[in-house]
């Protein structure tokens, strides 16, 4: 469609939430002269505003109006006010109510994958809600800081952005590659299934570590950078 040919990058199938994160960072680096609170506040009212003018009203053009018109939006406000909890409040749960906010996110998602939800904020009911329970039931478990995970995993859970951003290029090069009786064509489907996620997985960990990391590290210094001169100002 129109909408779909403006608003979908070609090259990257899961470009569309690219463009919601870059914009909710640009709002969000707005901000970033005054306290956390306030910060978090001011960027949640900014993209409600942004989504409310797109629900009722035609200002935007047909690519941004679809844009600001869809509830993911709604999914960073989310976020940000878990992370406000647990960075600013001593709020924590036991094991048996964390376990039962997992069987209950557990029940939340499968039922509305029955049972379609259709209205306002259909993702917001759908993924938003239950991602939002398993969060709070491990992150906010009392007993999260005890637990030693594997440093292998510990290593794609850092690189996990880039992986995301990288393995739909890797299996479909993968895939061109293996094709007319070259690489793995041969070998069984769950052989050729296996060398693909670990392919897809260890390009991903090598960009994090080339690319992701030094990136990361030096918006790191300009933050902080840039907080020190405003506070000094």
């Amino acid at each position: 469609s129109h909408v779909t040919n403006n608003i979908f990058p070609l090259f990257l199938s899961q470009g569309w939430t690219l463009m919601y994160e870059l914009f909710f960072y640009f709002v969000f680096s707005l901000f970033l002269g005054i306290g956390l609170g306030r910060r978090v506040l001011l960027t949640s009212l900014t993209l409600v505003a942004f989504h409310i003018v797109a629900l009722y009203s035609n200002w935007f053009p047909d690519a941004f109006d679809w844009f600001f018109h869809d509830s993911v939006m709604m999914e960073f406000i989310v976020g940000m006010l878990l992370g406000l909890l647990y960075v600013r409040t001593r709020f924590r749960i036991k094991l048996l109510y964390a376990v039962a906010l997992m069987l209950f996110a557990i029940v939340w998602f499968v039922y509305f994958q029955l049972n379609p939800y259709q209205g306002w904020g259909d993702r917001l009911v759908k993924y938003c809600v239950p991602l939002s329970l398993v969060f709070v039931s491990t992150v906010f478990w009392r007993g999260t800081d005890s637990v030693r995970f594997p440093k292998l995993l510990l290593t794609l859970g850092d690189a996990s952005y880039s992986i995301y951003l990288t393995h739909t290029i890797i299996i479909i090069l993968l895939a061109k590659l293996n094709g007319g009786g070259r690489l793995l064509s041969t070998a069984p489907l769950d052989l050729q299934f296996v060398a693909t996620v670990l392919v897809a997985l260890g390009v991903g960990v090598i960009l994090y570590f080339l690319i992701e990391n030094p990136f990361g590290k030096l918006s790191r210094k300009i933050v902080k950078g840039f907080s020190s001169y405003s506070s000094r100002a």
